[in-house]
């Protein structure tokens, strides 16, 4: 071999031991049972480091990722020298055997690669058999825009497992879905404690989408617990589960709503005294949603027409969204008039087929009112407007001006008791600003999640706050909450009464 090519060979080791030094990675475990959650930490030395975004490794999505810094300071040879590092930890689930490419890693100005990882699998443990999980699952994989679904998450232990502490549950990602407040209830089988949560999805937009499952971190108890501080020892394990994958159609173009309901209309009367009322009521009711339901609000000439805010309620039977609708009418009028029909499109999810929900047009006939019948505006002879007031006069000076006099002094007692009552006005008004304090939030922890959850997957903030809110509850201690950011939040999103 040429003297050259023992230089380049050299020179090659010298730059992969220099670039070893600066990246590195680590997996938490290269063989796993299929189905599990593995981690990946990627770690670069330096000052300046730019990691890359990386939304998948290998064929498996990222179901989370964090990063952290940690600088060590050592003493070589009397010079104090120390080691910048930042840390990437990504998690994911492993399915089958699979091969981990490099990644390029750019640290102080400079390109370096990872080194390529292999993760083998060996099979599954049946879910009986293991000592807790989660599942998440969809009860509708395809859908149209504007239907709601439930998703749903359960957490199960086994019942001979004991935790340590609450689970540390990290909710789903519900990018491009509207979300309702999710609705949590627990149960117990002959072998299985289980915790549920139901999410009521509504899709924004056609498309694909995959949803990024929930994960948890679980603490076992290890040994006996100490009566005032818990367990002394417990071992923390994180789990996850297969993320969803959502087809989202176009409405169909003629339809208001999606689903299957049932229309019922009832007037009071069809006849009525003039100037009385004639009461309609409008129920909707089955399976969908009624949210976006516009009923008219009934324009007629010479008719006055009173409504309620509707009463919309909605239920999850079985994995299904059931709802119903009630509206009531009140129609006042001096002569007949007619109720026109309106009629509502909506798709069919069972025939898959368009159909009507339709309101009957009524005839109403007006009555008039004997009294009324009788008077005729036109033969009346007008009369004066009498202006009562609480002044006696007599017949004589009934007609006379007060003097100048009186009026004077009328006016000056009227000034001085007004300017008195101002004065007063003031030093009262005064008293109570400067005894108002800003009312601060009292809402439970519950009830601010309440607020914000809705709100997750239109602000990364709001994300944040409510993760912390839920390690919080958990017991994590270490979790620090900006109560002024919160606080900004609440006035943001707090429901308008």
């Amino acid at each position: 071999m040429s003297n050259l090519g023992k230089i380049w060979i050299v020179f090659a080791l010298i730059v992969s031991v220099l670039s070893a030094n600066v990246v590195d990675v680590k997996l938490s475990n290269d063989t796993v049972p299929k189905g599990s959650l593995v981690q990946l930490d990627i770690i670069a030395h330096g000052n300046d480091v730019k990691f890359p975004t990386i939304t998948q490794v290998g064929d498996a999505p990222v179901v989370s990722q964090d990063q952290a810094m940690k600088i060590y300071t050592s003493n070589i040879n009397g010079k104090s020298v120390t080691d910048n590092q930042k840390i990437l930890t990504l998690s994911f689930v492993v399915q089958d055997d699979m091969k981990i490419p490099p990644f390029s890693i750019q640290v102080d100005g400079k390109e370096y690669q990872t080194k390529p990882l292999v993760i083998h699998t060996t099979k599954a443990l049946p879910l009986d058999k293991k000592p807790f999980y989660l599942k998440f699952e969809a009860k509708k994989h395809k859908v149209f825009v504007d239907e709601p679904f439930v998703v749903s998450v359960y957490f199960v232990v086994r019942n001979d497992v004991v935790l340590a502490t609450q689970p540390r549950y990290n909710p789903p990602k519900f990018d491009g879905f509207f979300v309702s407040e999710p609705k949590q209830k627990s149960y117990q089988n002959a072998t299985h404690s289980i915790t549920q949560i139901d999410y009521v999805l509504t899709p924004k937009a056609e498309g694909n989408y995959t949803i990024t499952p929930p994960s948890a971190k679980v603490a076992i108890a290890d040994g006996n617990a100490d009566p005032f501080f818990g367990f002394s020892n417990a071992s923390w394990h994180q789990i996850t589960t297969k993320p969803i994958t959502i087809s989202v159609e176009p409405k169909p173009d003629n339809a208001s709503l999606i689903g299957d309901f049932k229309v019922i209309a009832h007037i009071d009367k069809e006849s009525t005294k003039a100037n009385k009322p004639v009461n309609l009521s409008v129920k909707i009711f089955g399976e969908g949603s009624l949210d976006d339901v516009e009923l008219p609000s009934y324009d007629i000439d010479g008719v006055s027409v009173y409504s309620d805010d509707a009463t919309i309620k909605s239920e999850v039977k079985n994995g299904k969204i059931y709802s119903s609708y009630i509206k009531t009418y009140a129609f006042i009028s001096d002569h007949d008039f007619d109720i026109p029909k309106h009629t509502i499109k909506a798709y069919s999810l069972a025939t898959h087929k368009e159909y009507n929900l339709t309101i009957p047009s009524y005839h109403i006939s007006v009555k008039a009112n004997q009294a009324y019948a009788m008077t005729d505006s036109s033969t009346q002879t007008p009369q004066k407007p009498v202006i009562h007031t609480n002044i006696e006069l007599t017949p004589k000076d009934a007609t006379a001006k007060p003097s100048k006099v009186d009026i004077k002094v009328a006016s000056w007692w009227s000034l001085l008791l007004a300017f008195v009552a101002g004065m007063l006005a003031m030093f009262a008004l005064g008293k109570l600003k400067w005894r108002w304090k800003t009312p601060k939030f009292t809402l439970s922890n519950s009830e601010v999640l309440k607020t914000l959850y809705p709100h997750i997957s239109e602000d990364k903030a709001v994300e944040e706050m409510v993760r912390k809110l839920y390690a919080k509850e958990s017991g994590d201690k270490s979790v620090k909450i900006d109560k002024k950011e919160l606080e900004e939040m609440l006035k943001r999103y707090k429901p308008k009464a």
